[in-house]
């Protein structure tokens, strides 16, 4: 399957957090992507799981893993960096694999399912919303107390990498403080 993805590099100011890239220029064919996209901290690259392609945006963060991944699972957490999300509704207030729930989306509420959830490393989880799937969550650990926090996008929504870029810097700020 051959995706085809067109858009420019823009820069300029989005919100008060930065300066971020709000497309990302793929060229004509995804599939000779070479290389990645970075600004401010921040790479963007295409990715390979067992469900196929997917952007993946990611950061690097002076804190540990644990710092980090806690911020992706509380779902108390999800609205102080998701620039997306107002409120959550959770069974669990730490998600784990089978969780469900609504988020509130640009106002919306949305049904969620957690379908997939790991704690061994590197850390990761994925969501459906409405039965779709949304972005995957991936945590890695560096040496000493860095590690690298990953969204994954699926192709289609890359519209949202710059909502990622925001919420990056959030959980940066959230793990360490």
């Amino acid at each position: 399957m051959r995706y085809s993805i067109r858009s420019q590099i823009v820069t300029g100011a989005f919100s008060a957090d930065s300066q971020i890239l709000v497309g990302t220029n793929l060229g004509k064919d995804a599939n000779n992507l070479v290389g990645q996209v970075r600004t401010l901290g921040v790479s963007i690259q295409i990715g390979r799981d067992s469900e196929g392609r997917h952007l993946e945006v990611a950061r690097t963060i002076e804190a540990d893993a644990a710092a980090v991944w806690e911020a992706f699972v509380d779902v108390r957490e999800w609205p102080e960096w998701g620039p997306s999300v107002t409120a959550v509704e959770c069974q669990h207030r730490y998600i784990q694999d089978g969780s469900t729930g609504r988020v509130c989306v640009f106002g919306i509420w949305f049904p969620f399912e957690i379908d997939s959830f790991s704690e061994s490393e590197p850390r990761r989880w994925s969501w459906q919303i409405r039965g779709f799937s949304a972005t995957g969550h991936r945590v890695e650990q560096f040496k000493g107390s860095r590690s690298r926090a990953v969204f994954e996008i699926p192709l289609y929504a890359v519209w949202y990498t710059p909502v990622c870029q925001i919420a990056l810097s959030r959980i940066e700020r959230i793990a360490t403080t």
